[in-house]
């Protein structure tokens, strides 16, 4: 019994050697530590990337609801009474390239949300996408602006609308083309003045305004013209030149079995009755 009691307390006596025995002692008779105060021993905190990315925004004053804001209104046609608070927007869109427009934008917005929610949009950054069918240059009133005349162009927004959006610019991209019958799609940011009524074929129309110094757009590059060696490409241009005879003969033929007319529906939007010198 002596000889079994020795070589347990031998067996005992290594165990309390071990590292993970005599931590596991300490923390059974060791009093409990005391809770850290807030903050203590804590690394900061990250700051957050959004919040950071906010903080460098410029802020964007409200729109007093006096002053010369208070004359503009909506749904209705240019008035003389909102000539200061025009004025006023151009000063802000002038101090702003197309870039550092976009960094205000609050977001990508319908034709929808701007006519049914002006007071919110008004004098904001918005972003709009859509198709430049039309583009003509108008007079503006006297200024102190030094604002002679700028671009109105007539913008088919993405995502449907009764009419189209409105655009300001006192600059077009270099190579922009001009005129009417234009197709240039673009997504723009413009300061949103207010929806236009005006005469538009039988009715009225309602357009929202945008103004912007400038906006950005790429023309459309040509696909290159593939170089071809020295070989005779004779029997292969004749082979081209008939399949695609070919397939002009087919499109002729589906077209005549599948043509109909175009219903009012389908008819493209007239934009010729659109003027404006505000």
């Amino acid at each position: 019994m002596l000889l079994l009691m020795l070589g347990a307390m031998l067996v005992l006596m290594r165990q309390l050697e071990q590292p993970e025995t005599a931590a596991f002692l300490n923390r059974i008779f060791s009093s409990p530590a005391e809770p850290a105060a807030p903050g203590e021993g804590e690394a900061p905190a990250e700051p957050d990337a959004r919040t950071d990315v906010a903080a460098r925004r410029e802020p964007r004053p409200p729109v007093p609801e006096d002053g010369p804001w208070a004359a503009v209104e909506d749904n209705a046609m240019f008035l003389d009474a909102e000539h200061e608070a025009w004025f006023l927007l151009w000063a802000q869109a002038k101090r702003y390239t197309p870039e550092e427009l976009n960094r205000q934008a609050i977001a990508e917005v319908t034709y929808a949300q701007l006519v049914n929610q002006p007071d919110v949009y008004r004098a904001q950054a918005v972003r709009v996408r859509g198709r430049i069918v039309r583009e003509s240059l108008k007079r503006a009133p006297k200024n102190d602006l030094g604002i002679r005349e700028y671009h109105q162009l007539v913008l088919a927004p993405i995502g449907g609308g009764d009419w189209p959006v409105i655009v300001y610019a006192l600059n077009l991209p270099p190579g922009f083309p001009r005129g009417d019958g234009l197709q240039e799609d673009v997504a723009l940011t413009g300061l949103f003045f207010k929806n236009w009524s005006s005469p538009d074929g039988e009715g009225m129309g309602l357009f929202p305004v945008l103004v912007a110094r400038s906006f950005n757009w790429h023309a459309p590059q040509a696909a290159p013209i593939a170089k071809t060696g020295g070989a005779d490409l004779t029997g292969v241009r004749i082979g081209a030149g008939a399949a695609l005879l070919a397939a002009i003969g087919f499109i002729v033929w589906v077209a005549r079995q599948t043509r109909r007319p175009r219903t009012a529906e389908e008819a493209s939007p007239d934009f010729q009755s659109l003027s404006s010198d505000p």
